[in-house]
């Protein structure tokens, strides 16, 4: 460019964050070996979008229990305990 800025395309982000990304990678080299600004580099890491893999969310195991019969209910609108169990510790949620 006319001012002496480079103009980087998204395709070349994209691949450096991927690049960087990598076990063992310094960002800093990566970073200097193509010509980029090592906090330039760390912006892009963080923007989701230039991102090739986000983050999956975790998903936790949910079980429903019948709660115990109190009354004749419709078999519809019975309601039923929620429980979460993640490691060593169990959520129940109560209808």
């Amino acid at each position: 460019m006319r001012n002496g800025k480079r103009s980087i395309t998204t395709a070349v982000k994209i691949w450096l964050v991927e690049q960087a990304a990598g076990r063992g990678v310094l960002v800093a080299g990566l970073a200097l070996k193509h010509g980029v600004d090592a906090n330039q580099l760390h912006r892009w890491m963080k923007l989701q979008h230039l991102r090739g893999n986000s983050p999956v969310p975790a998903l936790l195991p949910v079980t429903f229990c019948e709660p115990p019969a109190r009354r004749a209910v419709m078999p519809s609108c019975v309601p039923s305990t929620i429980e979460i169990e993640r490691a060593v510790a169990i959520v129940r949620i109560p209808p």
